[in-house]
C-alpha cells in the first residue's frame, strides 16, 4: 500500500522580474512501512516539494495523496508528523511546555503527554533543559526538540526535511537510532537530505532530485546493481600460475597479496563463473570472493552528470 503518492507536481515561483520553476513534474511513491530518502543538492526543490506535500503551499499542477487522501484535505495530516527544514518555536515557552502544547493538538491526555515528553527528552538528552525557555536553546537543541515534536504523538507517517541539520555526532546517532526503532514499530518515514551518507545509511529506497526534476528513483535491488563494481577473487597459487590468471579475459593484471596469495578483479557479474572455472583449470585454490561496492555518492555524481 502507498503511504505517499506524488503525481506530476509542478510549482513555479513568480516575481515582477522573473519566474523560477522550482518543481517540474515530480512523481514518486512511498510504500507503507519503509524509510524513503529524498536526495538532492541544495536548491534542487526538495523543501518546495515537501511544503506542497504538507499543503503549506499549493502546486500549480498535480496532486499529492497521503494514505489515499488528497493533501489539500486536512484529514490527510491527522496522523502525520512533520519536521520543517528550520524548526522554530515560541521562544518564551520552555521545551516541556512546547511539547505539552504539541500533544494537546492531538488530544493526548496530560498525564500520558507528560510521560511521553519526559521519555523523549531523556532519550534525546534534553532532560536538563526541559524547563529552560527555548530562546536559551542552541541550534542543535532546537533541532532535537523539533524531532521530538514530530514524533511525540506516534504518527503513522513521519515527514522530515533535513532532520540532521545542526545536530552534533551524538544527536545524529540518537536520531538514526530512533528512526530505525520507529520504522521497526511500523512507521513510514520520508526524509530529505543533501548528505548522501545519511540517506545511504538509513533508506531502502531513494528518489534523487535535481533542478526540480526526479533524476532517478532507486529501489533496493537497483541500488545493489548500481553499486556493484565487480568482484575481487583471492586465490592461492604460485607466481607462474598467478601470472596466467592475470591474463584472463577482462582481468587487468594480478595482485600479489604476499607469499602464495594473489587476487584478480572481475568487473562484470556475468564473468564471475567463467573466471572461477578458469582458475580451477589452472589448479588454483579460491580462498574468497568479495563483492566490490560503489557508495551512493559515486552513483549520485554519475547520475547528476548524466542528467546535464
Amino acid at each position: 500500500m502507498e503511504a505517499i503518492k506524488i503525481e506530476n507536481v509542478h510549482k513555479t515561483f513568480r516575481s515582477l522580474k522573473k519566474k523560477q520553476k522550482a518543481v517540474d513534474g515530480v512523481e514518486f511513491c512511498v510504500d507503507t512501512g519503509e524509510i524513503f530518502g529524498f536526495l538532492g543538492p541544495n536548491g534542487a526543490g526538495k523543501s518546495t516539494t515537501i511544503k506542497i506535500m504538507m499543503d503549506l503551499i499549493k502546486a500549480d499542477e498535480g496532486k499529492v495523496l497521503i494514505n489515499g487522501i488528497d493533501s489539500t484535505d486536512y484529514r490527510s495530516r491527522k496522523n502525520l508528523g512533520f519536521l520543517p527544514e528550520n524548526p522554530s518555536f515560541v521562544e518564551n515557552l520552555t521545551g516541556m511546555e512546547t511539547l505539552m502544547f504539541q500533544t494537546s493538538m492531538h488530544n493526548i491526555q496530560k498525564r500520558e503527554a507528560a510521560d511521553r515528553a519526559h521519555k523523549l527528552m531523556n532519550l534525546f538528552e534534553l532532560s536538563d533543559s526541559a524547563d529552560k525557555q527555548i530562546r536559551k536553546y542552541s541550534k542543535g537543541m532546537v533541532q532535537r526538540l523539533g524531532i521530538i515534536a514530530a514524533i511525540i504523538h506516534k504518527p503513522d507517517i513521519i515527514i522530515l526535511d533535513e532532520p540532521m541539520s545542526g545536530l552534533d555526532p551524538v544527536g545524529r546517532y540518537l536520531f538514526k537510532k530512533t528512526i530505525r526503532q520507529l520504522n521497526k514499530e511500523g512507521a513510514t518515514i520520508f526524509f530529505s537530505s543533501h548528505i548522501i551518507n545519511d540517506i545511504e545509511d538509513l533508506c531502502s529506497n531513494v528518489a534523487i532530485l535535481n533542478k526540480g526534476k526526479i533524476v532517478k528513483t532507486i529501489s533496493k535491488n537497483e541500488m545493489k546493481y548500481l553499486s556493484s563494481a565487480g568482484y575481487k577473487i583471492i586465490f592461492e597459487g604460485n607466481a607462474q600460475s598467478a601470472a596466467k590468471a592475470g591474463k584472463l579475459s577482462n582481468v587487468n593484471g594480478v595482485e600479489n597479496l604476499g607469499e602464495t596469495l594473489y587476487a584478480i578483479m572481475i568487473k562484470e557479474a556475468e564473468l564471475l563463473i567463467p573466471a572461477l572455472e578458469k582458475l580451477k583449470e589452472l589448479d588454483l585454490k579460491v580462498i574468497s570472493i568479495k563483492p566490490i561496492r560503489k557508495d551512493l555518492e559515486s552513483i549520485f555524481i554519475k547520475l547528476m552528470r548524466s542528467a546535464k
